[in-house]
């Protein structure tokens, strides 16, 4: 897996926790489809 710090959108907001996946999305079909996946795979 590459290294975080390589992605433009880490500079902006860091992870927390970066052994987790991170999530940003919009209330769109597509991004609670999205959201509803990774929750169900854990």
């Amino acid at each position: 897996m590459s290294e975080l710090s390589v992605f433009e959108i880490t500079k902006r907001w860091p992870a927390q926790n970066p052994d987790r996946i991170q999530l940003y999305s919009l209330p769109t079909p597509n991004g609670v489809k999205a959201s509803i996946m990774l929750e169900e795979t854990g």
